[in-house]
């Protein structure tokens, strides 16, 4: 099977020309008021970000989130989107594959596969599958957050989980 990064050009720019990214860009926010927990997410489109391994320039989603349980805040990584770094993976949320679902049900809806780091837990290497739900009258639009698994190496007596319960989440857009 041919790496995906060997099919690149060298000096490219992938665009998401049809501005797919667009509608994830915002922040998004989970509230469960009978147990005081939330989960926010800020989510920001970089055009043209480069990247140096493969010497191409690529279009992807950047993020940071904060998760607050029992209201105790457990992470907040928001201020970090903030920085301009220089490599996309300096970023705790970040991305390019986008997935096109059509159900019967759902109509035709756009997902986006993401990285996901716990910055104290960088180990651990997790995806999240974020899907777009458009708005509708009277109601906001939401993303849909569902976790795609994880593939780690993780020491004898390390944490084996990031500090954001691995659960579906309904996030709504937030002015």
């Amino acid at each position: 099977m041919e790496d995906m990064a060997d099919s690149k050009v060298a000096g490219a720019w992938y665009k998401d020309v049809n501005n797919e990214f667009g509608k994830f860009v915002g922040t998004w926010k989970f509230e469960n008021t009978a147990t005081n927990t939330s989960f926010t997410i800020k989510l920001q489109k970089k055009e043209s970000f480069y990247i140096p391994l493969f010497n191409y320039y690529q279009d992807l989603l950047v993020g940071e989130y904060r998760y607050v349980q029992n209201g105790v805040e457990i992470v907040n990584t928001l201020s970090n989107l903030n920085v301009l770094h220089t490599d996309e993976y300096d970023y705790n949320i970040t991305g390019y594959v986008l997935l096109d679902v059509n159900t019967a049900t759902l109509g035709s809806r756009k997902k986006i596969l993401l990285n996901f780091k716990d910055p104290q837990r960088d180990y651990l290497d997790v995806n999240i599958i974020v899907t777009f739900i458009p708005a509708m009258i009277g109601s906001p639009a939401k993303i849909n957050v569902t976790w795609g698994g994880q593939l780690s190496f993780v020491e004898e007596g390390q944490p084996t989980e990031i500090r954001v319960p691995e659960q579906e989440y309904i996030l709504t857009k937030q002015p």
